[in-house]
């Protein structure tokens, strides 16, 4: 008992050297004491810290724990169209927490924010290896416990969520979900548990099927223990009935709660094709793409960080991934493949040796269990198996639940391989041998993921850095050619301003998705500033009636005609007509999006009319 409390503690403070590391120490872009004293946001931390209300500390700013829970994850109503539905309460107040406390130590909020990332993540380290005891307690040892939390704590699709405060929400609903795994919790507290997770984030009601499974399989795994042996499967679902009609009336709570309050679909429009290529996808297409996006995030779980199909991006958008045309496309080999090996398994699972054959079923029943609960966890990836629609395409986040079964999965793997676990060889000198080999076998194989951690965890305190290692895996991403182009042509962070580079990238993002209306405002900028008027005029029109740029773009489109046409040089060569030209077609998109409106029932609009008197 001691030993293994020595050898949890050691994989604790691994766990929390292993990414506090990388968001102290300086990199070619940022010192270390910037990184502790004044870090940079990134991507969504902007909006996240900067602009949400709901985590603010301030007392004049801050907004009203009633509207914390009326709130979306941005700070914006939940019923306002815009709303991306992503309703995570509890994750707002763990941030707002750790401003508090930031705001007591006197340490910059952002660093502090990491660093509680980084402790929740030690936690569920932890809880992988209790997990695993609690599956495997007959045949489990230290070694292998300790290779399980090790795969866990280096799976390098951890670092999106761990790194960036704004993915917070998937740590701590995985963390709450398996808490409520302890059997020895009251029914009532562990469902009290379970729906914090669900509003912590709502990619926690995938793994309802595996909290589920799990409860079931620890406790037949267990039964030696906990029940009589000869009870089945239905007398343990029977003694765990209360605790499972509980965590079911939870679920069917929230989702009814959310779909009676319109707080489950995101307005289609919302959507967009930059952020997720196949969202208005039906049919056959919809199957055929989703099979692949699926089968990329089960690839990015179960290859542990060796094998990944489309590499290492915040963002994977437009023409990341070709779309599949036809049947004939030689990438639906690999769900074909995955599925393959998924039948293969089943059948090794129910296959018993001979010398078990004049056993009871018991053997099969437990294998089958097991292998249903692995399944279960991996089915946490749903959000991305093109059965409903959602905004994200393919991310490193949604990979963070079924890790819990890759690691446990190749831990097992391992320790067949070197026969690990069997009762006759407990206490003998050839397990102790097989046991460092098997360690030795770990710490080499850990020694290039732990590279990669370091490597993209740096990437990720600094937004440059970011932009090009996405740019390197999806080089035709329109929305980091964009964002790309935003810094050269402001010099943010400190990056030389360079226009030919900004152009570069925006005319790339624009040829790459030419419906990404975002980008004719910053190309009007370009255009304005190298004095090619005419071509500033056609993209500035673009921007005004694109309802994301609308706004500076309005401001813009003002100042530049309010000087042109008092200009008698500029009238004589024709600027009223190109003007009036200009203003016919903002108008004309203005009354097709007032007749969508109508059609709609949100009653909403996307380009505000408004727009047309302040022109």
């Amino acid at each position: 008992m001691k030993d293994h409390f020595l050898w949890s503690s050691i994989v604790f403070i691994a766990s929390f050297a292993v990414y506090i590391q990388p968001i102290t120490r300086s990199n070619a872009f940022i010192s270390g004491s910037e990184l502790i004293k004044n870090p940079i946001p990134a991507l969504d931390e902007v909006y996240l810290t900067l602009e949400n209300n709901d985590v603010k500390i301030n007392p004049e700013t801050r907004s009203s724990l009633l509207q914390v829970f009326q709130n979306d994850y941005w700070g914006r109503p939940m019923d306002n169209y815009s709303s991306h539905k992503s309703y995570r309460p509890i994750t707002v107040l763990s941030i707002r927490a750790g401003y508090f406390l930031a705001d007591r130590v006197r340490m910059n909020g952002l660093f502090v924010q990491r660093v509680i990332n980084i402790l929740i993540h030690a936690i569920l380290v932890q809880m992988v290896g209790r997990l695993y005891l609690s599956l495997f307690k007959s045949h489990a040892s230290d070694v292998d416990t300790i290779i399980v939390m090790g795969m866990f704590m280096l799976h390098p699709t951890h670092i999106e969520c761990v790194v960036n405060i704004a993915n917070r929400g998937h740590l701590l609903s995985l963390m709450f979900t398996m808490i409520s795994l302890d059997l020895a919790l009251h029914p009532i507290l562990a469902a009290l548990i379970y729906f914090l997770g669900l509003i912590s984030s709502e990619t926690a009601v995938f793994l309802y099927p595996a909290v589920c499974l799990t409860w079931l399989s620890i406790d037949v795994c267990n039964r030696g223990e906990n029940s009589k042996k000869e009870d089945g499967l239905l007398g343990h679902i029977q003694r765990r009935i209360f605790r499972f009609s509980l965590i079911t009336g939870s679920t069917f709570a929230y989702l009814f709660l959310r779909h009676r309050l319109g707080w489950i679909h995101i307005p289609r429009d919302l959507i967009r094709q930059a952020e997720n290529p196949f969202y208005a996808l039906d049919g056959i297409d919809r199957m055929l793409n989703y099979s692949l996006v699926l089968s990329i995030h089960v690839v990015k779980s179960l290859g542990m960080g060796y094998i990944d199909m489309v590499g290492f991006s915040h963002e994977y958008g437009f023409d990341c991934v070709e779309r599949i045309a036809s049947l004939r496309d030689t990438r639906l080999s690999i769900p074909l493949l995955l599925i393959a090996v998924v039948f293969f398994l089943f059948y090794r699972i129910c296959r018993k040796p001979g010398n078990m054959q004049n056993r009871k079923s018991a053997w099969c029943k437990e294998r089958i269990l097991i292998f249903l609960t692995f399944g279960a966890w991996m089915a946490s990836l749903f959000p991305v198996s093109g059965f409903i629609r959602v905004g994200t395409f393919i991310a490193d986040r949604i990979v963070m639940a079924s890790t819990v079964a890759s690691a446990i999965l190749w831990t097992r793997i391992l320790c067949a391989i070197f026969k690990l676990g069997r009762t006759e060889m407990i206490g003998t000198t050839s397990e102790t041998r097989k046991k460092f080999a098997l360690s030795l076998a770990f710490l080499l194989a850990s020694w290039p993921l732990w590279v990669k951690l370091q490597m993209r965890s740096a990437q990720w305190m600094f937004p440059v850095s970011l932009l090009q290692s996405s740019l390197k895996s999806c080089p035709r991403s329109a929305k980091s050619n964009l964002e790309m182009s935003k810094v050269y042509i402001s010099g943010l962070f400190g990056t030389p301003k360079d226009r030919e580079k900004a152009l570069f990238h925006a005319e790339a993002a624009q040829s790459i998705d030419p419906d990404f209306c975002d980008v004719n405002l910053q190309l009007a900028q370009l255009h304005i500033q190298k004095g090619k008027f005419l071509e500033f005029e056609e993209v500035i029109t673009k921007g005004v009636i694109c309802q994301y740029t609308m706004t500076d773009s309005v401001s813009l489109f003002q100042q530049y005609w309010s000087a042109v046409l008092k200009d008698e040089s500029s009238v004589k060569q024709g600027a009223n007509e190109r003007y009036n030209a200009h203003m016919s077609i903002i108008e004309q998109a203005i009354l097709e999006d007032k007749e969508r409106t109508e059609k709609s029932t949100d009653g909403e609009i996307q380009i505000d009319s408004q727009g047309q008197n302040e022109l």
